[in-house]
């Protein structure tokens, strides 16, 4: 408990912390903070301004809405949206696109959630989550083929990673995992090559896996929580430590120390 004569340190959300200019929020973690906290515990709590979309994440976004509406309306009228665009490219890129090994049946832009006291999965939209209490993330797709899917569309540049080492996807499947009695699932990158091919690279993820990853979820939850509660409640400023995991965070381009800062 904060004593009386302390108030003054308590810093109320989106103000700008001391010296960075960035801005204090009690966002809701997703799966792309697992990881990224423990290396630079400021990314746990300031983010910076929504940077401008460049060209080739546009193109990444009308691919990944082509196929979902494949599945929700059908390829025509799948078609008849991206050409409303006006993205040439694109356009003929889902044109030639190879259909046959997309799942007409799964769910496309699911959203899971964990719940870090429970341990329990849940499907759940971002805007009702708990940032006390959830960790929550989008799966491009999930399906069921002689056991649980999960998959994630990969535009541009092929990912050629185990999909295991993906922490969106593992933080993913261990959610879907935990809606289903930490059953084991299957984890799939699915590049969209420029042949219109999608090329699946799917690997198991078992439940034991499952398991370690949900108590590391937890961990760092709680890290992060304990980072807030530092600087709202005593003024305490985190660490912040440059390199690699700045792509993708929220202060990536905005950070006074972020390696890709501008």
């Amino acid at each position: 408990m904060i004593e009386e004569e302390d108030e003054e340190l308590i810093i109320e959300e989106d103000q700008p912390p001391p010296k960075t200019g960035l801005t204090f929020r009690n966002f809701t973690l997703a799966p792309h903070d697992i990881g990224r906290i423990e290396l630079c515990p400021a990314s746990a709590c300031f983010v910076g301004p929504k940077t401008d979309m460049h060209p080739g994440m546009w193109h990444g976004i009308f691919i990944h809405r082509f196929l979902q509406y494949v599945i929700e309306r059908g390829r025509e009228e799948a078609l008849k949206y991206i050409k409303s665009k006006r993205q040439r490219y694109v356009l003929d890129l889902c044109t030639r696109m190879d259909l046959k090994s997309l799942p007409l049946d799964g769910i496309p832009e699911m959203n899971i959630a964990i719940n870090t006291e429970t341990l329990v999965g849940e499907a759940m939209e971002r805007d009702v989550a708990e940032a006390g209490r959830h960790v929550v993330g989008r799966a491009d797709i999930v399906f069921y083929n002689d056991g649980w899917n999960l998959g994630d569309f990969k535009t541009g540049k092929p990912v050629t990673i185990d999909p295991r080492e993906s922490v969106q996807l593992l933080t993913l499947g261990t959610g879907l995992s935990l809606m289903n009695d930490c059953e084991d699932v299957k984890l799939s990158l699915i590049n969209v090559l420029k042949t219109g091919e999608l090329a699946w690279n799917t690997k198991l993820l078992p439940a034991k896996k499952v398991r370690a990853h949900a108590k590391k979820v937890r961990r760092v939850h709680l890290l992060a929580l304990e980072i807030r509660d530092e600087y709202k409640q005593e003024g305490i400023e985190p660490e912040f430590h440059p390199g690699p995991h700045c792509y993708g965070c929220r202060a990536e381009k905005s950070c006074h120390v972020s390696a890709l800062a501008k």
